[in-house]
């Protein structure tokens, strides 16, 4: 069994680098760069049974120092998925400090050729040391990830009706998943169990698997984020720094006479052409429609309604969805259609958002007005 996982494991890795790096879908350049050189660290490690075979003690070196590597990398391939237009700084060269530092160490103990037996203690000393930065590292990443993460699936609420292909919930998990890998590294140094426990291996390994053919999957499905030209990526990016800024602090955009008007415009607008029925309407397509630009329509939607972009939506979206229930000649539709009907693209979002603004599931909704 170790031995069928010790050699899927690489191969899947390097098929899922070559996916990454071929990026048929040519969107999140970057961010798939960065994913790639994560995948290559997992490479690198689920490799050690073959590698070690070599006895070359220049191999054993580059599978400890991936280890250093492997989470700055994913928390630079999280950053470009949300900020795909940031370029990169010297600054960020900081992110592998713990890297760099860890090759300067092995340079210093390879050039002056120090014995490594003389002194097991201070060995094992350090080596403990670096475990544990290691330890320290990945739990750090995985939280400034998830942090991210959610910032982001909050800010995408302020442009887009259809949250499910760009929400990165799916890096989330990763974050997850990596922290319980990590976790359960450790338990294994601390009870010494990582040396003689085939067990342990073998599930580590069939983890390993789940997780590079779970970032196989994720990755060609993954849309782009900013779907937009330049000068629309710039507005949004304005639009989710405002709304960092506090209420009694933010800036006035548009005077209250003309926001009014704004109101007004919208509200026909979404009565008599019902663009929420487009399951792909995004902030830049209304306000479009309206002849204004983004950031006005933001700021009426935020000001004039309390709402944000993906509430005030889906708020008319289910409205419709009432009507289409009530009505008897719909009745041929099933759920999952009239979901799809009213503009939502899925199911889950479309029953959470029936409950949520009517406090009953739609099926529930449906069996009372057919019972009137």
């Amino acid at each position: 069994m170790n031995n069928i996982l010790a050699i899927i494991i690489p191969g899947a890795c390097l098929m899922l680098l070559f996916i990454l790096l071929v990026n048929i879908n040519k969107v999140n350049v970057n961010a798939n760069k960065w994913l790639a050189l994560f995948v290559l660290c997992l490479f690198i490690q689920n490799s050690n049974s073959v590698l070690f075979q070599l006895k070359n003690n220049a191999v054993y070196k580059i599978i400890e120092i991936s280890n250093f590597f492997i989470s700055p990398l994913f928390y630079l391939s999280v950053s470009s998925f949300i900020n795909p237009t940031k370029k990169w700084k010297p600054k960020y060269f900081l992110h592998f400090g713990l890297a760099f530092l860890f090759i300067a160490f092995t340079l210093f103990v390879l050039f002056l050729k120090l014995p490594t037996n003389s002194n097991p203690n201070i060995l094992r000393l350090i080596s403990l040391i670096f475990n544990c930065l290691i330890g320290i590292q990945v739990i750090s990443y995985c939280y400034l990830c998830y942090k991210k993460i959610k910032r982001h699936q909050k800010s995408i609420r302020l442009f887009s009706s259809a949250i499910e292909n760009v929400d990165l919930k799916w890096l989330k998990n990763i974050t997850f998943v990596v922290i319980f890998l990590a976790l359960f590294w450790a338990s294994g140094i601390i009870f010494q169990v990582q040396n003689e426990n085939i067990y342990y291996y073998t599930f580590l390994e069939i983890i390993n698997i789940f997780l590079v053919f779970y970032i196989t999957y994720y990755s060609l499905k993954q849309k782009e984020i900013y779907p937009y030209s330049k000068k629309d990526k710039k507005e949004l990016k304005e639009i989710i720094t405002q709304s960092l800024i506090p209420n009694e602090n933010s800036k006035k955009i548009i005077e209250d006479e003309k926001l009014e008007s704004i109101k007004v415009e919208l509200l026909l607008l979404m009565q008599l052409e019902k663009p929420f029925l487009d399951c792909e309407l995004s902030l830049i397509k209304l306000a479009t429609k309206l002849n204004i630009t983004s950031h006005q329509l933001s700021y009426t939607i935020n000001n004039g309604f309390n709402e944000n972009f993906y509430q005030f939506v889906n708020r008319y979206r289910i409205e419709e969805a009432k009507i289409v229930l009530m009505n008897p000649e719909m009745n041929h539709l099933s759920l999952v259609g009239i979901a799809f009907e009213v503009g939502f693209n899925s199911k889950t979002v479309f029953n959470t958002t029936f409950k949520k603004l009517t406090g009953k599931t739609p099926s529930e909704f449906k069996k009372k007005c057919s019972n009137l």
